[in-house]
């Protein structure tokens, strides 16, 4: 189910911490599985202790919970959880834009838009490995062009856990021209310091990318979803 890991290479438990998330978007974990440390540390050929960690920063994500009784399981598909997390997603980022707008650098700002420039052009070559590098450099660009550390971290967990549930519950979904144009706008508020501008942009690309995902995922797998 999972490979042993080179654990030379990097840190040992962020390299666990990416292959168990991975499993979990691929389904080689699969949704309400038990997960147990020993089984998870034996398979991928390392202490428990990466293992620990890993599973107590998943679950601060949200991308596993408690199951029945005792222990942890990875989540379930469901409708509630990915309007939940979007829609915390959204107040965050709509905070980190405008705080971005007023304290981001001209450095940073040219990166934002080149990041957008960059995104919307793969969508439209149907790059998608390109389009996703694109979107995570914008959206971690404008966290820390934010100056606010706790805000980004918090970013950064929002951002992994509906990339996950998305890449695991509707893979079928492809991105949008109009998200594409959404972040070029977010991009020039920023720039052009307008706040207001740069937080509503924002609020709109993620009410548009939630309605998106909630829209199909409401047609998959219902016995699973709504059980």
């Amino acid at each position: 189910m999972l490979d042993p890991l080179d654990v030379q290479r990097d840190s040992i438990t962020d390299r666990v911490f990416d292959e168990i998330r991975q499993a979990i978007v691929d389904r080689r974990l699969q949704p309400g599985q038990r997960l147990s440390e020993a089984k998870l540390a034996s398979m991928l050929g390392v202490s428990k202790t990466p293992v620990r960690e890993t599973l107590i920063r998943l679950e601060h994500v949200g991308l596993v919970e408690p199951g029945p009784g005792s222990g942890l399981q990875v989540v379930q598909p469901s409708v509630k959880v990915v309007q939940d997390a979007y829609e915390v997603r959204r107040g965050l980022e709509s905070l980190a834009a405008g705080l971005a707008a007023e304290r981001a650098s001209d450095d940073v700002c040219s990166k934002i838009r080149k990041a957008a420039d960059e995104g919307l052009a793969c969508t439209i070559a149907s790059d998608e490995s390109g389009r996703r590098g694109a979107d995570r450099i914008l959206h971690t660009l404008i966290a820390t062009g934010s100056g606010n550390a706790k805000l980004a971290a918090d970013i950064e967990n929002y951002y992994v856990l509906t990339w996950a549930l998305r890449q695991r519950d509707v893979p079928e979904m492809s991105e949008s021209a109009r998200c594409g144009e959404q972040h070029q706008r977010v991009a020039a508020a920023i720039s052009d310091g307008d706040a207001p501008a740069a937080q509503e942009a924002m609020a709109e690309h993620l009410d548009t990318l939630r309605e998106r995902v909630l829209a199909m995922l409401e047609t998959a797998q219902p016995e699973e979803i709504f059980s």
